[in-house]
Formats: structure tokens, sequence, C-alpha cells
């Protein structure tokens, strides 16, 4: 019995996690027969919006540098999506990710939406030797939790796809032996 295609929302910024979610998805969840739209929203916090304390070049530029940055990204998706045998539309849009993203996938008609987990951007954001990611108080303040917004509020099913780092033991059971003198 053939299966028919689902519209899905992928909903991407430029880190690594987004990355790692659109592949997986990809390799793991998404038919090659899918309708599938990635989207990237540029944004700068509310804090800034009136530009960086009152420059509004400045956050003009800014907000133009990340539009070209979130371009390039959806390319190299694109690029990776081909490989993997899939098509995939993209489009940059502009605003507060939680809302946007609930809003544009009501508009392209979603059946389901996939976000990375700790993509936001990397400032605020800690990272170990492992690759392990920990969120600064300040930016939990100033952002918020995207996926879990979009969670609680969206209309259809959200999946939210985190990378899980699988630890490798460097201490052996024989290094754990002391001196005894």
């Amino acid at each position: 019995m053939a299966t028919k295609a689902r519209r899905v929302l992928i909903a991407v910024d430029t880190s690594e996690a987004s990355r790692y979610a659109v592949s997986w998805s990809l390799d793991h969840i998404l038919r090659k027969d899918d309708h599938i739209v990635v989207v990237s929203i540029c944004w700068v916090p509310h804090l800034f919006s009136v530009g960086y304390f009152g420059f509004p070049k400045w956050w003009a530029e800014t907000m133009e540098e990340v539009r070209t940055n979130a371009e390039k990204f959806l390319s190299e998706l694109r690029v990776m999506a081909l490989e993997k045998g899939f098509t995939i539309n993209t489009e940059t849009k502009s605003g507060d990710p939680r809302e946007e993203i609930i809003q544009y996938a009501e508009d392209v008609d979603a059946e389901f939406i996939i976000v990375g987990a700790h993509g936001q951007s990397h400032e605020g954001v800690l990272e170990d030797e492992h690759g392990k990611t920990t969120t600064t108080v300040l930016k939990k303040l100033t952002t918020g939790s995207i996926s879990n917004h979009i969670m609680q509020h969206a209309s259809v099913p959200v999946m939210v796809v985190r990378k899980v780092y699988k630890e490798t033991p460097e201490i052996q059971g024989a290094d754990l032996l002391a001196p005894t003198n």
C-alpha cells in the first residue's frame, strides 16, 4: 500500500544542532516523497530590537548578516538533502522564532514540525570537551527555550532532535589502581 506524502516543517538556525536535526531526520524519519520545508527565522532578541542601544544602522547591518548566514546555511542543507536523495524547499523569515515557526507551520499546512535542541546560537552556550552544551542563565532569560515553546503551543506534533553524546570512558579498570606507599 502506498503511503501519502506528508507536509513537514523543519525549523533551523545556523547551528550544528540544526544541521544534525536535519541530517538525522532525513536518515531516520522522513520519506523521499514527503514535502519538506526548512525554514530559518532571522532574529535579534527584543532587548536589541531598537538597535544596539540606539544604533539602528548597526542593528540593520547585523540583521543583514544574520540573513546572509541563514541563506548560506540553507543552501548547505539543500546540498546535503540532495546527496541523501531528498528535495527540500527552504525559506528565511524574520521575527521571534517561537511565534514565527508556529505561524509558518500553519501557513504551509505542516503535519508536524521538527526542531533541533540547543541550536539557537552559540552566545550564552558553554560547550565542554565532549561537545555537551550548557545554557547560561542570561541566555535563558533573554531567549527562553524555543523548542519548548513550540512544543507547548503548536497545533501539530513536534519532534525535538537532540544529539546524544555517547561517552567513552577515558579511565579503564587498571587505571583505577593507585600506589599504596
